[in-house]
C-alpha cells in the first residue's frame, strides 16, 4: 500500500508530474480528471486520487501508462464503467476504486492482472456475476466488492487465492453455497459474506473456525457450526442417501417376494379348486344316473343266481 502521507500534494502541471513516481493529490477538491490528464505521463508509477470530488468516467487511454503500478480514485463521484483498457494492465499491484458510482459488470480479463495484491471496488453500483478467472490472481490479498448488486454463485475457482488474507463480499445479492474450496485459504484472516442470498452449510474446515456469526449473518439459507449463529442443517450427505437407497432396495424386495408368495399361493389353491370340482364331478347332487332295464339286470345276475349274491338281498 502507499502511504499518502510519505508524498506531497502538487499543481497539475506536466513538467513537475513526469518527474515524480508517485504524484499525490488528496484533498485537492474539485479536480476534473479529464482536465487534469494524469494518465498520460508515461513514467508515472502511482496515481493517487483519493477523496476529491473527480467527475466523470476513467479515460480509455489508462491503459497507455505501462509503468502503472497504483492507481487510488477512491470516495470520489466517477461514474460509467471501468474502462477495458485498464485490465491490461498486467503489472498492477492496487487497484481501489471504491466509493463511488461506477456501474457495469467485471469482466473475465479481469484475470489479467496477476500480480495484482489489492483490489477493492467496494460501494459502487457494479452488477453481474463474479468472473471465475477471478481465481487466477494468486497474489491477490486484499479483495473488496461490498456494497455492490453483484449476483449468482461464488466462483468454486476463488479457492485457488492462495495469498488471500481478506476478503469482502457482502452487501450483494450472490446465491449458492459457499465454496468448500476456502478452507484451502490458510492465510484468510478476515471474511465477510453477510448480507447475501446465501445457501447450504458454512465450512469448519481451515480459518472458518476463526469466524463469528458477523460473517456470515442476514443470509437465511446459510446453515452450520451454532457458533455462526446459524440454525443446524439436515445431514443430506452421501452417508444418508446411501442409507435411504439401501431402504428403498430393501422395502422393493420384500414387495416382491410377498407379490411372488400371492401370485403361488393363488394359483396352487386355483389348481386344488379344479382338482376337488373334478374328483366330486360323479357324485355331484343332481347329476343324472344311467338306467339299467329288467332283462340287463336278468342277464347280469343269471336270473337272480346265488352265486351272484353278495349278501342277503343283495346280487352282483
Amino acid at each position: 500500500m502507499v502511504d499518502n502521507n510519505n508524498y506531497y500534494s502538487f499543481g497539475f502541471s506536466e513538467e513537475k508530474m513526469s518527474t515524480n513516481q508517485y504524484d499525490n493529490a488528496n484533498e485537492n477538491k474539485h479536480i476534473n480528471l479529464l482536465k487534469a490528464q494524469l494518465i498520460l505521463m508515461i513514467r508515472l508509477n502511482g496515481l493517487l486520487l483519493s477523496q476529491n470530488l473527480i467527475t466523470g468516467a476513467i479515460p480509455d487511454c489508462t491503459g497507455n501508462i505501462t509503468t502503472l503500478r497504483s492507481l487510488h480514485i477512491d470516495a470520489n463521484r466517477l461514474t460509467s464503467s471501468i474502462p477495458a483498457s485498464l485490465w491490461l494492465q498486467n503489472d498492477l499491484l492496487e487497484l481501489n476504486l471504491s466509493s463511488n458510482f461506477m456501474s457495469g459488470s467485471l469482466p473475465q480479463e479481469i484475470g489479467n492482472l496477476k500480480v495484482a495484491i489489492l483490489i477493492d471496488l467496494s460501494v459502487n453500483r457494479f452488477s453481474g456475476c463474479i468472473p471465475s478467472t477471478i481465481g487466477d490472481l494468486q497474489s491477490l490479498i486484499n479483495l473488496s466488492l461490498a456494497h455492490n448488486t453483484l449476483q449468482g454463485p461464488i466462483p468454486e475457482s476463488m479457492g485457488k487465492l492462495v495469498s488471500m488474507e481478506r476478503l469482502d463480499l457482502s452487501y450483494n445479492n450472490l446465491s449458492g453455497n459457499i465454496p468448500k474450496s476456502f478452507e484451502a485459504l490458510k492465510y484468510l484472516t478476515y471474511f465477510n459474506v453477510s448480507f447475501n442470498d446465501l445457501s447450504g452449510e458454512v465450512p469448519t474446515g481451515g480459518r472458518f473456525k476463526n469466524f463469528s456469526s458477523q460473517s456470515f449473518m442476514s443470509n437465511e439459507g446459510l446453515c452450520g457450526d451454532p457458533i455462526y449463529g446459524l440454525p443446524p442443517c439436515h445431514t443430506t450427505g452421501p452417508k444418508r442417501r446411501n442409507l435411504k437407497l439401501r431402504v428403498v432396495f430393501a422395502l422393493l424386495g420384500i414387495i416382491v417376494l410377498i407379490t411372488i408368495a400371492m401370485a403361488l399361493a393363488y394359483a396352487v389353491g386355483r389348481y386344488r379348486r379344479k382338482t376337488l370340482v373334478a374328483n366330486t364331478t360323479d357324485f355331484a347332487p343332481g347329476s343324472t344316473l344311467s338306467r339299467v332295464s329288467y332283462y340287463e339286470l336278468m342277464q347280469a345276475t343269471q336270473g337272480y343266481s346265488e352265486n351272484h349274491l353278495m349278501m342277503e338281498g343283495m346280487w352282483l
